[in-house]
């Protein structure tokens, strides 16, 4: 067994040391550094010709944004809005940090963990923001109300940092393409669960019930993520409207954070 003998080529510190980490629950210790995509940047000189052509390499390392943007048909848009859009960035860059980038087969437990911080209690909820303090403050807090996604207080205000990194962009020329890969990923995130979510109930349907299920079953069913795709298919309308909102408001509304 490979675990086996990895354990017992460990000294007796590293024995401890692996025991308490598991013990305080901190296993974000135990995995190797991430770096998530928005800490990419590209410099660009401070004077360049018009058609000078820009770096674009960060493309290749975010995610895709969504090429069918609808076009934003609020003629005068409420000034809160960017605070909603910093509220749902912080669900979004802690559920990447807290998932170390590898979510791409867990979209429901992604999604689960974003509504956690964002959902009910948040701008996907239908709560509005005055102040980007509160709204991305309002997100954090959330982590000492679900327990098993808290990592640590200096986690969770990085990731507040990662929120002003997003906003900010790889590039001047380039400002809200960070804002709309971030947003862009969380719309197939939230689109794979409502998938996922539909298909194991069919498969459920299909299977008779077990009658007596063994502890093991038992106890993974009552982790798995509760979602409902009903609400979900709203909070994608709401993503969209906030990709909309972005494309048309993003320079005007981000440029004095």
């Amino acid at each position: 067994d490979d675990a086996h003998s990895i354990w017992e080529k460990l000294s007796a510190s590293e024995r401890r040391e692996f025991t308490e980490m598991l013990e305080k629950g901190d296993v974000n210790g135990l995995l190797p550094k991430y770096t998530p995509w928005w800490l990419f940047t590209v410099k660009e000189p401070k004077i360049q010709e018009l058609d000078a052509k820009v770096n674009t390499d960060f493309m290749k390392t975010c995610p895709e944004v969504w090429k069918e943007i609808p076009k934003f048909s609020i003629k005068t848009p409420s000034e809160t809005i960017k605070f909603g859009v910093m509220n749902l960035l912080y669900g979004y860059a802690y559920t990447v940090r807290y998932l170390h980038g590898d979510y791409k087969n867990s979209s429901p437990e992604f999604v689960n963990t974003v509504e956690l911080l964002v959902g009910k209690e948040g701008t996907l909820g239908g709560r509005v923001f005055e102040l980007a303090d509160t709204a991305v403050e309002t997100a954090a807090s959330r982590v000492n109300f679900n327990p098993e996604i808290a990592i640590s207080q200096e986690f969770s205000r990085s990731v507040k940092q990662d929120v002003y990194k997003i906003i900010k962009g790889p590039c001047y020329t380039h400002q809200n393409y960070y804002v709309l890969a971030a947003l862009s990923d969380l719309r197939t995130q939230y689109l794979n669960s409502i998938s996922q979510i539909k298909q194991t109930t069919k498969d459920k349907n299909k299977q008779p019930p077990l009658s007596n299920p063994s502890p093991k079953i038992s106890l993974f069913c009552e982790k798995s993520p509760d979602l409902d795709p009903k609400i979900l298919k709203l909070h994608v309308r709401k993503i969209e409207f906030y990709l909309s909102w972005c494309v048309a408001y993003h320079e005007t509304e981000f440029h004095l954070l």
